[in-house]
């Protein structure tokens, strides 16, 4: 399968690079390993396999992180109305923030921005993905590879939602609309972030799958959060539309790990880079 990262991948593709750099410094030793895999009959390999559902969760998880926004339980909807809420306020705050945003912008902190919005270039990913598989292949680290496949679909998962809500809401950017936070306009895409769903469907990933230690949890978090502040620093998002995405990729990556299938091998993403186009793809042994 082949995906074209012209589009709301390129938005994020780049936090890839993150990942894989802040998991390659940790240390392989402190991670228990997967469980092994139960011995099953042939009747039940055909029935079930990871790669498969691997695959089948491209459906699964978007289906699941719906039904998540229409639980009825108490615990369901105090998260809700807690996240609700949250945006709701921000988009009352949108103006002064932007306001505040801009009359403190200078240019040492655009020399800090600059390089958190690179980061979501797709050659950036490519690259990511290279030295990524390179450091599993070479450490024989089946549990970071793993990974890399999770991070991988929990970006594109969110950059589905994202797209949705861009054509859906089709918000006019504040650079654009510099006083008002509710213009819309045909073919705007604010609402919400794709770097900022995007960087934290990513990194939540790599942060749950090495939860004994915590400077992975630190630096993922850490870089989720500044490249998401980017966007409003950068004039190219308003704070609602930053905290929307970082709600729905924080969402997407969490339920990407509690719902993963991998016992071992059985995926593999491969990046694709030539002078036309760049992309990814997935081989999965069933």
């Amino acid at each position: 399968m082949l995906f074209d990262s012209y589009g709301p991948l390129r938005r994020v593709s780049g936090l890839l690079l993150m990942v894989f750099t802040s998991t390659a410094l940790a240390d392989a030793d402190f991670i228990d390993p997967p469980p092994p895999r139960a011995e099953s009959s042939p009747e039940s390999s055909q029935s079930s396999s990871p790669g498969r559902d691997y695959l089948y969760n491209f459906v699964r998880i978007p289906a699941r992180a719906t039904a998540e926004v229409f639980r009825t339980d108490r615990e369901g909807l105090k998260r809700n109305a807690i996240a609700i809420g949250s945006v709701g306020l921000a988009f009352a705050m949108d103006q002064e923030i932007r306001d505040w945003s801009q009359d403190n912008r200078s240019n040492a902190s655009n020399r800090i921005t600059t390089p958190l919005y690179d980061i979501g270039t797709p050659r950036t990913a490519a690259i990511g993905l290279v030295g990524g598989y390179s450091y599993a292949f070479l450490a024989d680290d089946g549990y970071f590879a793993q990974t890399l496949h999770l991070s991988f679909q929990s970006l594109l998962v969110s950059q589905m939602f994202t797209t949705v809500f861009k054509k859906g809401f089709q918000r006019t950017r504040p650079r654009d609309s510099p006083d008002d936070p509710f213009d819309q306009s045909a073919g705007s895409e604010s609402f919400f972030s794709g770097h900022a769903s995007g960087t934290w469907a990513t990194l939540t990933v790599l942060a749950k799958r090495y939860p004994n230690q915590r400077a992975v949890g630190w630096s993922a978090y850490t870089i989720a959060g500044a490249v998401a502040l980017s966007r409003i620093h950068d004039d190219g998002h308003w704070a609602s539309d930053v905290l929307a995405g970082s709600l729905v990729g924080y969402g997407i990556g969490h339920l990407t790990v509690e719902m993963s299938p991998f016992r071992n091998h059985d995926a593999v993403v491969l990046p694709i880079i030539d002078q036309e186009m760049q992309g990814v793809m997935i081989a999965v042994r069933f």
